[in-house]
């Protein structure tokens, strides 16, 4: 009965130690393609298209949704 419990726990282990190694793996491509785009990924909105897209969506902002909020001013300079 040892024997079975040890060589299950063995097995258990591997299948686990594989798919840590396919997590980490799929973790580092993922965060490489978005790393190295070329183009920015945010797009000046004027107040009157948010506000549509807000009626149409009915998207909650994290500011309505928490009740505060943080403002930044320059978003392709902050400091990180």
């Amino acid at each position: 009965m040892a024997l079975y419990l040890n060589l299950l726990a063995m097995l258990m282990f591997q299948s686990l130690k594989a798919f840590k190694s396919f997590y980490i793996i799929l973790a580092t491509f993922s965060f490489l393609g978005c790393a190295f785009h070329s183009e920015r990924a945010i797009e000046v909105v004027t107040y009157a298209q948010f506000e549509e897209f807000v009626s149409q969506t009915a998207y909650v902002t994290d500011a309505e949704k928490y009740g505060w909020s943080i403002v930044q001013t320059d978003v392709y300079h902050s400091k990180r």
